[in-house]
C-alpha cells in the first residue's frame, strides 16, 4: 500500500524500509571488521556480535550450519564429513536419494550435497522430489559420470546451485559450501 504524502516528499514503500532496514542490520554487525580483514563464516548472518570475542565463530552459543551428504559411497562420505566437521560444520550423512530425501523432511539441511548416481533413488530423482517440496533446498550436486549431456547439467536444470565432477577440489567444493549459506 503506497501512502501519500505532502508534495515534495518522497513515498518509501514498505519493502524499501525493509531492505534499508536489513542493510543496517548487516553494517552493524560488520563494524568491528576492518576492510581487508577475513570476516569469520557466519558473522554477517548472525544476529549475535559474540563473533568476533570467538576464535570459532561456532562456539559461542551460535548454530553451527547444517550440511546433509547423500552418496553411496562409504569412502566419499567419510571424507567430506571429516572435512567439513573439521570446517565446523553439523553433518548428517545419508546412503541414497530415498534416505536423504526422508532425512531432510525429518530435520532440513542448510545445504544438502548429493551424488547423482545412486542405487535405490538416484540423486536427479530426488534433487526433482527435494526441489519441489521445498522450493528454497540449496544443493550441491556431485557425480563421478561424464559425457556431452552430463548428469550435472540436468542436475543444474533440476535446481542444483552449484556441480562439480569427482574428484573433487575439497578447496572449492568448501568454497561453494560457504557462498550457498550466505546467498
Amino acid at each position: 500500500m503506497m501512502m501519500k504524502y505532502p508534495r515534495g516528499h518522497d513515498a518509501v514503500t514498505e519493502e524499501t524500509q525493509l531492505a534499508r532496514l536489513e542493510t543496517a542490520v548487516v553494517r552493524a554487525q560488520m563494524e568491528p571488521y576492518s576492510q581487508g580483514d577475513e570476516v569469520p563464516l557466519g558473522a554477517a548472518s548472525s544476529l549475535s556480535r559474540t563473533d568476533d570475542l570467538c576464535a570459532n565463530p561456532y562456539s559461542c552459543g551460535s548454530a553451527r550450519p547444517s550440511i546433509l551428504i547423500i552418496d553411496d559411497d562409504d569412502a566419499v562420505r567419510g571424507l567430506l564429513r571429516a572435512v567439513l566437521e573439521a570446517e565446523g560444520y553439523e553433518v548428517a550423512e545419508a546412503a541414497n536419494g530415498r534416505q536423504g530425501l526422508n532425512q531432510y523432511r525429518l530435520r532440513p539441511a542448510d545445504v544438502v550435497i548429493t551424488d547423482i548416481l545412486m542405487s535405490e533413488m538416484n540423486g536427479l530423482v530426488m534433487l526433482l522430489k527435494l526441489t519441489r517440496e521445498f522450493l528454497h533446498a540449496t544443493v550441491i550436486a556431485i557425480s563421478g559420470a561424464g559425457g556431452k549431456e552430463s548428469a550435472l547439467d540436468v542436475a543444474t536444470l533440476l535446481g542444483a546451485r552449484q556441480t562439480f565432477q569427482k574428484p573433487m577440489n575439497m578447496a572449492e567444493l568448501l568454497n561453494a559450501v560457504r557462498y550457498e549459506l550466505v546467498h
